[in-house]
Order: C-alpha cells, then structure tokens, then sequence
C-alpha cells in the first residue's frame, strides 16, 4: 500500500510538471486548434465561455481550492473530483497538466448538463461582469479568425464564495448586480464570419493572379506567334 502512494505521488509531481497559467488568449488558440470538437459539443462553439469559466480559475492547470466540507475544486475549470461520473475518474491525477481533453468532458457531465450550475457560469460571464478582448487565432488552413474572449472583471467570485449560488447571490447583491437577472448581451461578431471574410479574400486574390498569368500568356503568345 505504502508503494502504490509513493507512485501516485510522484504521478502527481510528473503531470504537475506540465502545469501552466495561460493568457486568455493562448488558452483560445489552444482550444480552438486543440479542442475545437469538444467546443462545439458541449458549447455549441461558445470559446468565450469556455475561456471566461477558465478565467474565474486564473486560467491556472494546478487551481486548488479547498471547500469549507473538505472537498477541492480543482483544474483550470475547478473540477470537483467524483467517482460517480466515468469521465472524471482520473481527473484527481490528471488536472495539473495542459491536456484539456479530459477536463472538458468532466465540465460537461459535472457542469453543464445540470442547468442551475450552467446559469451560474452564464450569469457570471455576462456583459456586466466581464470585459471583451479579442484574440487573434491561426487555424490549420493558415487562415486567421478573431475571437471573443470574456475576462472576468471580478476573478475571485469563486475562490470567495466556493461557488455557492447562495454566496454567489450575496457576492453580487453586493456590487449592485442582480444574480436572476441577465443583461442584455452585446453582438458579438462570429469568428465564422471573419473565416468567411478571409476565404472570400483569399479566393479574390487567387483569381486575380490567376488573371495576371492567363494574360501575360497572351501577351507573350501574341509576340511570338
């Protein structure tokens, strides 16, 4: 027994040594290039409240914060480990480095599926509490999309009040925000429009050249023949 502890120890310590605090914006790069099936699954392709979720954990692999009861919230999207949910078995030894795959599947199937904890990830990355940056990210066709990112204003909401609806509510009621209540979110323009633009681009400039080419081959046929 005592074996098997020194091992997941040192486990521990090898994936911890993967660990990084990311930028909102090199988190976007990577989930879209990286995970970008897993965003459309379980976001519907919302990267901005994936990025804002990881912003209320200081985009941190290694976030650890321990509850009153004990438990830890843990992971770049503050994870609770739990047998019950198959997806989130290994998460107590694999939530320190920057493989997010398995981290998204356990937010799903401990988050987002359950819709009171869904709201509260909704309600706190709303206009009102959060301010919107965009961030440049380069996509395997060597195009370039701009996206969204929501960054907390308020980023120890959840180290305060463990991610309590009920502290949650206080937290807000404080700052003169209603918590049932959603503001109106501002247009944000879609990174598929800004694909579209650029393919549009790309496919103008193509045929451009190629009218270039085309009539210089004229020109040189027309000299010599």
């Amino acid at each position: 027994m005592e074996g098997v502890s020194v091992l997941l120890v040192v486990f521990t310590a090898v994936l911890s040594c993967n660990a990084i605090v990311f930028t909102p914006c090199q988190l976007a790069r990577k989930l879209r290039t990286q995970y970008n099936a897993e965003l459309v699954k379980y976001f519907e392709g919302n990267l901005s409240l994936a990025l804002c979720i990881a912003g209320y954990h200081h985009y941190n692999t290694t976030y650890h914060l321990k509850h009153p009861d004990g438990s830890r919230s843990l992971g770049i999207f503050g994870l609770k480990y739990t047998t019950r949910v198959p997806e989130c078995v290994f998460f107590k030894f694999d939530h320190a480095n920057d493989f997010l795959g398995g981290d998204l599947n356990c937010l799903n199937k401990t988050v987002l599926v359950h819709r009171k904890k869904a709201y509260m990830y909704e309600r706190l990355c709303a206009s009102d509490l959060t301010r919107r940056i965009t961030c440049d990210v380069t996509l395997e066709c060597k195009c370039t999309v701009t996206e969204s990112a929501w960054v907390p204003i308020h980023d120890d909401i959840i180290d305060i009040t463990y991610g309590e609806e009920d502290s949650v509510v206080k937290y807000l009621s404080d700052h003169n925000k209603d918590y049932f209540s959603m503001p109106e979110q501002p247009e944000v323009a879609s990174s598929h429009m800004f694909l579209s633009v650029t393919n549009v681009i790309t496919t103008a400039i193509i045929s451009m050249i190629m009218t270039v080419l085309v009539f210089g081959v004229y020109l040189i046929y027309k000299k010599f023949v």
